[in-house]
């Protein structure tokens, strides 16, 4: 053992006695005073637990009474302004309420649950079911917003049969306001929870936690139901000691915390501490101090050398050697030491680098990854999102459209055409139409519309487009057109795909103010390992068209496929056009990629799934109104709706049969002797019975007629398409596709939408 290490040995065995006991003392002293604490907390908890029991006591004994008046009670109007004075009396209430064995309110203080059944509230099928005083969960009214934990129990009528529920909300405001009222330990918190971990009471921050959940982890003992106490992390996350009980002598259901901060248990020990501590530094720096005389006097030389040596490793200086071969005593082995770690370390060093360099690739390609695939997943959950909500509002448009558009056409055929209104009919015919275009967009976008696929030779159908696209752009515009010859035939709706492509021209158009080029392509792609586009895989057309305009910000990339979101100035765009062709493509079986630089311009590329068909001349219907005869059952639950098809029915010469729900066309149909020629029928319908059902049902007497299923919106038809021979009219519809469509329903039967979705692509 050389000199210097006795030397230090000695310092650190004049040290560890003292620095011993003093460990030890800090440890004793702390469990002392962190047992105290918890007793604290749980004589703390224990009493605010009894106090609070009273409260939810008194609400029993309140029930008990109500209940007897509610069993009782010959006027209703009596009995709410009994409970309503009664609640006046007691501000801890928000709410007294009772409600028969059906969900009905009896007596209520609260005008809203007089006219709101309250059969699904937790607190009344928990009282039915235990038959006993019960205590709810978090409960906020939905017109005062107030926040309440309901108590319940049954009340019985003369004879000891339940005859309902009788219910008390207590206001969480008052709650909170009466824990924080309370003489509580110095940083202390106050929590109550109910049985599903949903935060009542919370002092301090109140406003923060109250109604929600608890953190899980940690503060899961708080479901356990029972007593204890419990170190962890308070909600603001500082260390406390949280002791916890439930309501002594009541039902389960609410669970009472109390946090002591452990640094305020502590203070007195950690002060204690430190005093003890300063010992220690002062014995310290006289051992050193001693030590350090004597390497002064016998090793101050050598010592130096070698410091010096392993200041410039710890600097990084892999170069630094004692380089000392003549000493033979402990500093010359040491020497020798350190610079075989030099060179260990150097060479370590250079190892470690190199692996280093090479991780670090690697985690930054794996981060990239991930960050593209996290980002990839947020996106298609928020168009899903987006999605669903535009498609039901546009849906529930195309109900009111329908109503609309037929009134007004109807007008139109009873005016002159030299009458002042037809003008202003037609302006308004004119933008009803324009909204059902606006609502045809949000359904394309949500994968709602009703599609009519055929196959189209994309080369062919893209050269006759040219003619109609030209006139829309500018004369500054060119369009150069670059189709891949033998491109693939695809299967898409071809107005909808007509819809798409001027879209992005008048995008493009729009880009490029002072003029540029506009490039159309078309190219035979295959997609492999769900590399493309929201994972496609397989054989596709891709249609790509691209501008040389001003570009779109890259943090506006992500948002542009979504309804409303518009670049342009106000009035200029409607933000629909590029959701429109999203839903279009993903409704096809395919998907849309955009790709854009700020000056240089955009492209945008639609990928349409390869068809193994044929194209087909798409067939016209007759745009006249001719005469019909025969008698048809019309069916719809919409009173405006119907009402305007059977008036343009009969002005085409048919009989007409009105219902509004299935029942009532059962009846009609059970009354006549002959049977209809016709049934038209909305495919949701008032009641248990569906048009669809209806449809089934009157087959099984008349297997041979004709059936019309009219909805708002394609997803619906899913459904109808399972019914054979079944022709489909999706609303809004003019008076000369609703004559069409009969006409063909009642000949060859060949003229109604077509449905279509991913999958049948």
């Amino acid at each position: 053992m050389g000199l210097l290490t006795r030397l230090f040995g000695l310092v650190i065995c004049a040290l560890l006695p003292s620095l011993g006991v003093q460990i030890y003392n800090e440890i004793e002293a702390r469990q002392a005073r962190a047992h105290e604490g918890q007793e604290q907390a749980l004589r703390t908890v224990r009493l605010i637990a009894d106090e609070q029991s009273r409260v939810f006591e008194a609400a029993h004994e309140l029930l008990t009474s109500l209940g007897k008046i509610s069993a009782s009670a010959q006027s209703t109007e009596l009995c709410d302004t009994l409970f309503t004075e009664l609640q006046r009396s007691y501000p801890q209430y928000t709410d007294l309420t009772s409600i028969n064995l059906v969900g009905q309110p009896i007596c209520s203080s609260n005008q809203e649950n007089q006219r709101r059944p309250s059969g699904n509230a937790d607190y009344f099928k928990l009282a039915l079911h235990r038959n006993s005083f019960v205590i709810g969960s978090y409960f906020v009214h939905s017109t005062t917003r107030t926040a309440s934990i309901y108590v319940a129990q049954p009340f019985y009528s003369a004879d000891d049969a339940v005859a309902g529920v009788v219910a008390a909300g207590i206001g969480i405001d008052w709650l909170n306001r009466e824990i924080a009222a309370k003489d509580l330990p110095s940083k202390s918190t106050v929590s109550m929870v109910d049985r599903h971990g949903t935060i009542l009471v919370r002092h301090p921050g109140a406003h923060r936690f109250v109604g929600q959940s608890i953190p899980g982890g940690s503060h899961a003992y708080l479901l356990s139901g029972g007593e204890g106490v419990q170190d962890a992390l308070g909600f603001d996350g500082i260390p406390r000691i949280y002791a916890y009980a439930p309501l002594p002598n009541g039902p389960s259901g609410v669970t009472i915390s109390v946090g002591l901060e452990k640094a305020e248990i502590l203070k007195g020990v950690a002060a204690a501490n430190r005093r003890g501590l300063l010992v220690i530094p002062a014995e310290a720096a006289l051992a050193f101090l001693l030590a350090g005389i004597g390497a002064r006097v016998f090793l101050r030389r050598r010592l130096l050398r070698l410091l010096t040596v392993a200041d410039r490793l710890r600097q990084g200086d892999l170069r630094a050697r004692a380089d000392m071969p003549e000493d033979r005593s402990e500093f010359g082995r040491l020497g020798a030491a350190f610079d075989t770690m030099a060179d260990a370390v150097a060479a370590r060093e250079e190892q470690l680098e190199a692996r280093v360099a090479q991780r670090s690739q690697e985690l930054q390609v794996a981060m990239a990854a991930q960050q593209a695939a996290e980002a990839a997943l947020y996106q298609a959950h928020k168009m899903e999102a987006i999605g669903r909500l535009t498609g039901g509002v546009a849906h529930d448009f195309n109900n009111l459209l329908a109503a609309v558009v037929g009134n007004l056409e109807l007008a139109l055929t009873r005016l002159d055409a030299t009458n002042p209104l037809t003008t202003r009919i037609r302006a308004a015919l004119s933008s009803a139409q324009r909204g059902a275009r606006l609502t045809q967009y949000l359904l394309s976008f949500a994968r709602r519309q009703t599609l009519r696929p055929e196959v189209v030779d994309m080369n062919q159908y893209l050269g006759s487009l040219l003619d109609v696209l030209k006139p829309l752009l500018r004369p500054d515009i060119t369009v150069e057109a670059t189709l891949t010859p033998d491109t693939w035939p695809v299967r898409v709706d071809p107005s909808q795909l007509e819809a798409a492509i001027l879209n992005l021209a008048i995008n493009a158009r729009d880009a490029m103010p002072p003029g540029g080029c506009l490039r159309i392509e078309t190219l035979n792609v295959t997609l492999i390992d769900g590399k493309g586009p929201d994972g496609l895989h397989g054989d596709f057309v891709a249609l790509t068209v691209r501008d040389n305009g001003t570009g779109i910000p890259p943090e506006h990339l992500d948002k542009v496929f979504e309804p409303f979101f518009t670049t342009k100035e106000v009035g200029k765009g409607s933000g629909l056009g590029l959701s429109m062709v999203h839903g279009f493509a993903r409704q096809s079986a395919g998907s849309v990629a955009i790709e854009s630089t700020v000056g240089v311009g955009t492209t945008v590329t639609l990928y349409l799934p390869r068809t193994h068909g044929q194209p087909t001349v798409p067939e016209r219907g007759s745009a006249t109104l001719s005469e019909g005869h025969g008698t048809i059952l019309l069916v719809d639950d919409d009173d405006d709706v119907r009402q305007v098809m059977a008036v343009m029915l009969r002005q085409l010469g048919y009989a007409v049969l009105e219902a509004a729900a299935a029942a009532e066309a059962l009846k009609l149909l059970a009354a006549r002797r002959h049977a209809v020629d016709l049934l038209i029928t909305d495919i949701v319908l008032t009641g248990p019975t569906t048009g669809l059902s209806l449809a089934r049902t009157i087959r099984q007497s008349q297997p041979d007629i004709p059936v019309v299923i009219i909805t708002g919106y394609s997803e619906a038809l899913t459904e109808g398409a399972m019914l054979q021979g079944a022709l489909i009219l999706s609303k809004p519809f003019e008076f000369s596709r609703l004559a069409d469509v009969v006409r063909a329903a009642l000949t060859t039967g060949q003229q109604g939408d077509t449905i279509v979705s991913p999958a049948s692509i």
